[in-house]
């Protein structure tokens, strides 16, 4: 099942707040997931102070993992940023997800503004045999890498989605990065959820997951004067002291803005082999003679209408843009959505946003470090006919994404 068109309680609702001296601060139990390392098992043991919601909702699938587990399982080695293990929990591409639930010792009250804190990050790998490859009777295992959401929820009884609380960016740090959730319910809640689940709206099942740690209490907050500042914010988590820290070496940005601006994220360091590279469906990227400042249109590249989905049809091309992107480690592009002149400025904005986005979060799957890849939305600002209002063709001409060399070296 999926969710269209996620609303948090990211509107401030008409009603009177509760002062904040009358509220607390929720505590929850094991909010670090300090357990005995484990792959997740249907006969194994619960994960300490939290409820397993995919017992009864997916009961074929396995339960969410504790690492990192010994022997390197799933391929994570990570170390715990809090603690000595943290959660792993997957999506996987016949539309089952994990997810964990508990009873607050104090509700969320409805009308109060709260702060809430996690660690999260993605391994580089997290690979897994699937129910696919179990029936085609092979020890082939699927990699579950691509960006997942993290989900937090509010309700009143064990993995009750009453209420959405918070939703992250798709996660593609490779290192424990801090996302403060700030929100305020409608109503009061006595269990929270958090969930992975796919980044929407791409509305399809893939093999995605997220890692977590050390969540925060609860705490009541003033609430913010502007609705848009309930949103999740990721920074760099506070340094550690005594311990190794994540494996991961690269260092990323991932703040997100809309309206226009554009997503860029610092550049970490990559270490790979340049590779031969032909080009098939992009003919300008031949090696030797891109350029900085080059912009490429994208042919072969398909959405379903008025929609940020990519159609199975654009994965060939995005594939090819991909392992030129391997072959050439030290390139970094733009990513541009343009859309034709009729609809609304707003509308044309905002889908111009997110196809740009969903083309990077494709490239992200296939393994190009997303420090590489900035996105920008353009709308109908620069079309390539001018008016294109009753002529077909020129509309398909200006609805289109482009990439941008940015840097070669």
């Amino acid at each position: 099942m999926f969710y269209k068109g996620f609303l948090p309680s990211l509107a401030i609702a008409c009603f009177a707040t509760l002062p904040l001296s009358s509220q607390e601060t929720i505590r929850l139990q094991n909010p670090s997931f300090e357990d005995i390392p484990h792959r997740g098992s249907p006969t194994g043991p619960s994960i300490r102070g939290w409820h397993d919601c995919g017992l009864s909702k997916f009961p074929s699938e396995s339960p969410p993992d504790i690492h990192p587990v010994p022997e390197n399982a799933w391929q994570v080695t990570m170390d715990a940023y809090d603690g000595n293990t943290y959660l792993g929990i997957v999506t996987r591409a016949n539309d089952s997800y994990e997810s964990l639930s508990q009873a607050l010792t104090t509700p969320i009250q409805g009308g109060v503004c709260y702060s809430f804190k996690a660690f999260v990050a993605r391994s580089q790998d997290y690979k897994s045999a699937t129910s696919r490859t179990q029936q085609l009777g092979t020890n082939e295992l699927e990699n579950f890498v691509r960006p997942a959401v993290l989900l937090i929820w509010g309700g009143n009884y064990f993995c009750d989605k009453a209420e959405l609380l918070g939703e992250s960016p798709a996660i593609s740090n490779e290192n424990w990065k801090q996302y403060k959730f700030t929100f305020q319910p409608q109503k009061t809640h006595k269990y929270i959820t958090i969930e992975a689940f796919y980044k929407t709206p791409i509305l399809e099942a893939y093999n995605g997951h997220v890692l977590v740690d050390g969540l925060s209490e609860i705490v009541p907050v003033d609430c913010p004067l502007f609705p848009e500042d309930l949103v999740a914010e990721v920074t760099d988590p506070p340094a550690k002291t005594g311990t190794t820290g994540s494996s991961s070496s690269s260092s990323i940005s991932s703040k997100t803005t809309t309206g226009g601006s554009s997503t860029t994220l610092k550049s970490g360091t990559v270490s790979s082999s340049q590779k031969t590279f032909t080009p098939v469906l992009i003919t300008e990227l031949v090696p030797g003679k891109v350029f900085v400042g080059q912009k490429i249109r994208l042919n072969h590249l398909y959405f379903s209408t008025d929609s940020v989905n990519l159609r199975s049809d654009s994965y060939k091309v995005l594939n090819e843009l991909a392992e030129y992107m391997k072959a050439y480690p030290k390139t970094v592009i733009e990513i541009g959505g343009h859309t034709n002149t009729v609809p609304p400025e707003d509308y044309c904005m905002h889908l111009s946003i997110q196809r740009a986005k969903s083309v990077q979060e494709y490239l992200i799957s296939q393994g190009v470090p997303a420090e590489r890849l900035q996105y920008k939305g353009y709308g109908k600002s620069d079309p390539i006919i001018e008016y294109d209002k009753y002529n077909k063709e020129a509309r398909l001409k200006n609805q289109r994404v482009e990439i941008k060399i940015i840097s070669l070296t």
